[in-house]
């Protein structure tokens, strides 16, 4: 079961500045086929419980702050996470950083009960958004502005993930992969294809699909 929380704050931030080509007052310049577009549309605008509208990422360098860093797996795996993410995205770059203060996505690799006993909203998510019956293994969360001037364009502040130790190594890649790319942008789930990490059935890549950065690319490389 997939379960992700956005938080939502609202704020006047900054000015959009229209570039070539517009759509629904976002300018792109494409040139992906009209199947990538679409899926981009589907993933990028929306998320998975339907409350979300419009386009949603960093303007800034993401800092990544991890806790528990003591498995050797999930580090490499974040590692080929970051240096696969950094491949796609012009602008701003995905980087560690070894002071929390210096974050502005954090990572947890705990287990379900370590987290709850972190902070009272992820008790109190537990115990009221996830039936007794379901397992999760990952969550995401973000904060983001929205622009006065144009309010299809929303602005990261911060964001966290949540990846389980209580699963095997597979699941743990796949569930650090989706919950990373969701955190910066991706919200949505889609039943389309069944490699991408963004597909809503019972399909678990542990790697991106081609489409996965291809879409991104166009979230960070063309949405302004």
């Amino acid at each position: 079961m997939k379960v992700k929380h956005i938080f939502k704050v609202i704020l006047f931030l900054f000015l959009y500045s229209p570039l070539v080509f517009s759509q629904n007052g976002i300018t792109f310049n494409f040139t992906q086929n009209d199947s990538v577009i679409k899926y981009f549309h589907m993933v990028a605008k929306g998320s998975e419980y339907g409350f979300f509208d419009g386009y949603c990422k960093y303007y800034e360098d993401i800092r990544v702050y991890v806790f528990d860093q003591k498995n050797t797996n999930f580090l490499n795996e974040l590692d080929s996470v970051i240096k696969e993410l950094n491949g796609v995205i012009d602008g701003l770059e995905i980087y560690l950083v070894s002071d929390i203060k210096d974050a502005n996505l954090l990572v947890h690799f705990k287990s379900e009960s370590n987290l709850r006993s972190y902070h009272d909203y992820y008790e109190n998510y537990f115990n009221t958004r996830v039936s007794k019956n379901s397992r999760i293994v990952g969550l995401a969360h973000c904060v983001f502005y929205i622009d006065s001037y144009n309010l299809a364009i929303k602005k990261i502040q911060r964001s966290s993930i949540w990846v389980s130790t209580e699963t095997s190594i597979d699941m743990m890649k796949h569930a650090l992969r989706e919950e990373f790319i969701q955190a910066i942008g991706l919200f949505n789930d889609v039943d389309l294809y069944p490699n991408s990490v963004f597909y809503k059935g019972y399909s678990y890549p542990t790697k991106y699909d081609n489409i996965d950065l291809e879409v991104l690319g166009m979230l960070y490389n063309q949405v302004k």
